[in-house]
């Protein structure tokens, strides 16, 4: 498979400016689980009836797939370039941001980019063509995934009943989860997994016409 970018073209400058923007969301959540003091109990012992008492007096019942996947995250690409040149030379310039936001807070993906093609014809059987191109990202992941301890997200909502509360108090204290190791809002809003890459890649490619005509060509390259 052979991958070749836009390259420049002789004449005037032309630019071109492109913008992309969307919303990424849950698309189908699996839903809470409706308990009973008795189910409560049975599936969380002694405390697990207390718990949910409390919170069926106080009317509190927390959708916590809402709680962690509920964000709407935006989508924005923003993409210029601009090509120019003569019969000689020709010069391609390219730039994008890209910010996507999970539907998890604290997640999301950035990137930032810039190209730059440069052609040059240094006599009817030679030319040059110089490929260069910067790459900064970041990728906020969360913690997902499967893992043995109830640290990740999805492991910890298992066992999370609706009747239990896991939000910080006024004073920005979260409380401990009474069935699993971690508190999965307090993991979101604390833990950090970020990637930052900072990637150039430059070639340069030279290619000469040994034999050409109507019927047939054979070309060298240097890569």
């Amino acid at each position: 498979v052979i991958i070749q970018t836009k390259r420049g073209t002789p004449g005037t400058p032309q630019f071109s400016l492109s913008q992309r923007v969307g919303v990424t969301t849950i698309s189908n959540k699996i839903g809470t689980r409706d308990f009973d003091a008795d189910e409560a109990e049975a599936a969380f012992g002694p405390n697990g009836r207390t718990l949910y008492e409390e919170a069926a007096a106080a009317n509190r019942f927390i959708d916590y797939e809402e709680q962690l996947y509920g964000q709407e995250g935006l989508l924005a690409k923003t993409s210029l370039s601009t090509s120019f040149g003569n019969e000689n030379t020709s010069l391609f310039i390219s730039g994008s941001l890209q910010d996507d936001e999970g539907i998890v807070e604290n997640t999301g993906y950035e990137r930032q980019s810039i190209r730059a093609n440069l052609d040059h014809q240094f006599s009817p059987k030679l030319n040059v063509a110089l490929s260069s191109n910067y790459v900064h990202s970041d990728a906020s992941r969360g913690l997902f995934n499967n893992d043995n301890t109830g640290n990740t997200f999805g492991v910890a909502m298992t066992a999370t009943p609706n009747f239990i509360d896991l939000r910080p108090d006024a004073s920005g204290n979260y409380p401990d989860h009474p069935f699993n190791s971690s508190n999965q809002l307090q993991t979101r809003d604390l833990f950090s997994d970020s990637e930052k890459v900072d990637r150039v890649t430059t070639s340069v490619q030279a290619n000469y016409n040994i034999l050409q005509n109507p019927s047939n060509f054979l070309r060298l390259r240097f890569v």
